[in-house]
């Protein structure tokens, strides 16, 4: 129909320019969805194939020359640089060249972490690249960056803004806008007009973005200087380059969660819908900001354990997931008991419950003392890895969780019943019951294997943490100390343990802590995917 008279069928050439504009962002589309997938990601980044010196012709050189030399290659040398938001850039470009390897699964020089390691050398300079990176990352995965921000995709996006706007300025002036109604001639207008708009949105998006930045740092000309300030000054006015992540962490307390009232009818509605569940795990999840303190512990912590690879080799710490800390406080006769000998998801849950109780008891105790930094931030990392454990499993080593949330939950929920306490009840009153009841005789013993509740284990190792301060003689800010440094530990372990995929996967919903702290490990050298012998000489004849 639309070739039958002169003005239809200047409406089709009109078409045309769309129809390019189209097709192009489509081709964009299934191209970079080709790129990101798991195949030709590690495709792109093998290097070519290199059979390495020419053994048969270098023995034959020797057998005549009669001697050989090792000639070692030359050093990787780095020298950090600190400061501006261009070193930032650059150096979390560096990292991300290395991020790109390890989630492909290939196998890292291990002289490369003298690249890596020489960028973290404060917690704030390595939590900011790893933000950084892992947009980057984001942008690759989940954006058409690959091929927008290259002299290709340039040219694309020209193509397809000049299509829209040649297509509104002909419509304009040589369509007779009398042949159609008031309304079709509007929305096309608006159509047209939203489409250049969203075009011009996108330039700018590309001009502000991190990718134009860096290629402004490497193409070190006047012109390009002059954009870049100018480009960096507006950035700092329209945008907040110190936010590049949310910022927080989700935390979910299991003892909060069990002080929950009846079902309602309303409940069993939801129940029928398969979505009570979900719905009420929501409701209880929170989130508190990740701040300079935890930022320090952690990256303290992790940075310790860098520096005793000349003593243990990578899987002996990666293995360790609070035991370590034991060790080091003199505990593990005490306290080994909650950690080497249980699987991880019920030794999380023992000392989140732990935790939870001696927060409570020490507030309580000494609600005007100062009970050190670590007294929140232990809490914190508690309230965070029950969270993982019940919201995001996947991420966890593999075992029987959720049974034992469950479990646990059904036990604590019918304890606080028979005392009358509901959603009104403070979680204060909550732990003070728990911490009286009669754990001297063995928990097992009585209460048998049937049921896999860790419950009144929690408050079994909650008052052995207690009695370090009644019968060991220890300050509640050592005691808080030693529970801070094992849920670093227990984060840690967790984040080498979960895959990348999954790791990739919390970028979409604003990524997770665990994710940072991985990158922080990795880039320290705290990984089985760096090469521990790399061959770094050659030999030759002289």
């Amino acid at each position: 129909m639309s070739w039958m008279g002169s003005t239809d069928l200047l409406f089709t050439f009109l078409a045309i320019p769309v129809f390019i504009a189209g097709i192009i962002k489509y081709g964009e589309r299934t191209w970079v969805l080709r790129s990101a997938s798991t195949k030709q990601f590690r495709d792109s980044l093998l290097p070519d194939p290199d059979p390495g010196p020419d053994y048969a012709k270098l023995m034959e050189e020797i057998s005549q020359s009669g001697s050989f030399m090792s000639v070692p290659s030359a050093p990787i040398c780095y020298f950090p640089r600190t400061g501006s938001n261009a070193f930032c850039l650059d150096e979390a470009n560096i990292l991300f060249g290395k991020l790109k390897k390890l989630y492909a699964g290939l196998i890292l020089s291990f002289h490369e972490i003298t690249v890596t390691s020489s960028i973290m050398s404060t917690s704030t300079e390595a939590f900011k690249r790893i933000e950084v990176e892992l947009g980057f990352l984001y942008d690759v995965l989940y954006t058409k960056a690959t091929i927008i921000y290259s002299r290709v995709g340039i040219f694309l996006r020209s193509v397809t803004l000049l299509s829209s706007i040649s297509t509104l300025v002909a419509f304009s002036l040589v369509i007779d806008k009398n042949a159609y109604s008031n309304i079709d001639v509007t929305i096309t207008y608006l159509l047209l007009v939203g489409t250049i708009l969203v075009e011009i949105y996108a330039v700018f998006v590309i001009l502000f973005s991190d990718w134009a930045m860096l290629w402004l740092i490497k193409h070190k000309k006047p012109w390009t200087n002059s954009i870049y300030e100018a480009v960096s000054s507006s950035r700092r006015v329209l945008t907040n380059d110190d936010n590049r992540w949310s910022g927080s962490m989700a935390q979910f307390n299991l003892i909060s969660f069990c002080l929950k009232d009846k079902p309602t009818k309303r409940d069993s509605v939801l129940k029928l819908f398969g979505i009570y569940e979900m719905l009420e795990k929501h409701q209880h999840k929170t989130f508190e900001d990740v701040n300079i303190e935890l930022k320090d512990l952690i990256f303290q912590r992790i940075r310790e354990n860098h520096g005793r690879l000349r003593r243990e080799n990578v899987k002996e710490i990666s293995t360790q997931r609070g035991d370590s800390v034991l060790v080091e406080k003199n505990c593990i006769d005490k306290f080994g008991w909650s950690i080497g000998k249980v699987e991880f998801d019920e030794s999380l849950l023992l000392w989140h419950i732990a935790t939870d109780l001696c927060y409570y008891s020490d507030l309580d105790e000494y609600p005007d003392a100062n009970l050190g930094s670590k007294f929140k931030l232990g809490k914190l990392l508690s309230d965070y890895m029950s969270y993982l454990l019940i919201m995001c499993p996947f991420m966890l080593p593999k075992g029987i969780g959720q049974i034992r949330f469950r479990d646990t939950c059904a036990e604590a929920e019918r304890f606080f019943q028979q005392r009358r306490l509901f959603k009104l009840s403070s979680r204060s009153n909550a732990c003070m019951l728990l911490l009286q009841v009669n754990i001297q005789p063995s928990i097992q013993m009585v209460k048998g294997d049937r049921s896999k509740s860790v419950l009144f284990y929690g408050c079994k190792l909650a008052h052995l943490l207690q009695s370090l301060i009644t019968e060991e003689g220890w300050d509640n800010e050592e005691k808080w100390e030693m529970i801070s440094y094992v849920w670093v530990e227990m984060l840690s372990y967790a984040a080498s343990q979960c895959e990348w995929n999954h790791h990739a996967e919390q970028l979409r919903r604003g990524g997770e802590l665990l994710t940072h702290v991985r990158l922080l490990k990795e880039h320290l050298g705290l990984s089985k995917q760096y090469q521990i012998f790399s061959g770094t000489s050659r030999a030759t004849v002289h």
